[in-house]
């Protein structure tokens, strides 16, 4: 009784985008053979068929064919869409709203909390700003001084030059 050898099978050799496989599996079998056709707009340039021939390792008889674009007419359609330029791209302004939206919706969750615990306090609602806050003052601003709106006048009043001797310093 004679035992039939094994063979090691051959890898699926890829095919273009272009071109379509008879079958998609990872591995053939010695002998099996793998078809190949085009896509539409595009001929076939070499063998429709390859083999896998037995051997250490199993082998494709030929390189897988190519495909090329089938004719004149259809370059000049390509050419024509390039010329007539992209349609909208609408993929933009998906992708601005992908990443706007959920920004604000977290901008505001930060604003309800905000709002939230500042009412929890019992104080009122501020916005932060960088002024400072004018309700609590309790001295007389030159804006209130009726003395600033009318003026000065030194004339009545006793000034004099004070030397170091009379001055003291207090610590």
């Amino acid at each position: 009784m004679a035992v039939a050898e094994r063979y090691e099978p051959c890898r699926n050799p890829g095919a273009p985008s272009t071109s379509v496989q008879s079958s998609e599996k990872a591995f053939y079998q010695a002998g099996e053979s793998l078809a190949f056709s085009c896509r539409p707009g595009y001929e076939l340039q070499g063998e429709a068929a390859i083999a896998c021939v037995p051997g250490h390792p199993s082998q494709w008889n030929s390189t897988p064919p190519a495909c090329k674009a089938s004719t004149s007419k259809f370059v000049n359609e390509r050419r024509l869409d390039v010329a007539s330029g992209p349609e909208p791209d609408l993929e933009a302004s998906n992708v601005a709203l992908v990443v706007l939206v959920p920004a604000v919706v977290v901008l505001l969750a930060v604003l309800a909390v905000y709002v939230y615990f500042t009412k929890l306090q019992g104080k009122s609602v501020r916005m932060p700003s960088s002024l400072p806050p004018y309700d609590n003052m309790t001295e007389e601003s030159a804006f209130d001084n009726p003395v600033y709106e009318r003026g000065v006048s030194t004339a009545g009043l006793n000034l004099q030059d004070v030397g170091s001797h009379d001055t003291s310093v207090l610590s």
